[in-house]
């Protein structure tokens, strides 16, 4: 696939300055990609994603993936790799890194996110409280750190994960 557009729309999807240059292996059953995705700006209902650039390679079965994105007026990077097959998506953290006013954060090592089955599974991410530590302590000015969607998220999975390993034992 090799396409470039200036603008498309679809609802309140939209998207500037789009380039894709890719090859798609076992696109029906277990895709994987090779290749490179820039945009200038993707925007869907209030979220706006812009400066986009993330290179693939084929590993296997899976698609290793570089790059990053500014989502919200936060620049963030990521990297790993992504796999999806019978009906479960595993995406593998290397690395990932954002800064959130003015303060750097970063997965504190390889991390694993699993959605099947309409659940998403998060393993080895730092816990809010950690995260929340290591902000201030870094912080010059000591600003509180404003509890963001995402944030609300790991921490509900958080939860979710200690209330099910609890049920376990």
């Amino acid at each position: 696939v090799k396409a470039t557009t200036a603008a498309i729309r679809r609802g309140d999807l939209s998207a500037k300055k789009v380039a894709v240059d890719a090859q798609i292996a076992n696109y029906l059953a277990a895709p994987v990609i090779s290749g490179r995705i820039r945009a200038d700006s993707v925007t869907s209902g209030g979220t706006a994603v812009t400066g986009i650039d993330v290179d693939l390679k084929r590993d296997g079965d899976w698609t290793a993936f570089s790059g990053g994105a500014t989502v919200k007026n936060i620049p963030a990077k990521a990297a790993g790799r992504v796999k999806v097959a019978n009906g479960t998506t595993t995406v593998e953290l290397a690395s990932g890194q954002a800064t959130v006013q003015g303060i750097k954060a970063a997965i504190a090592q390889a991390s694993t996110v699993t959605i099947a089955n309409g659940a998403t599974t998060l393993d080895r991410l730092a816990s809010m409280r950690q995260a929340r530590s290591r902000a201030r302590s870094r912080s010059p000015a000591r600003r509180p750190l404003r509890r963001s969607p995402s944030m609300s998220m790991l921490r509900a999975c958080r939860l979710r994960r200690r209330g099910a390993q609890a049920s376990a034992a």
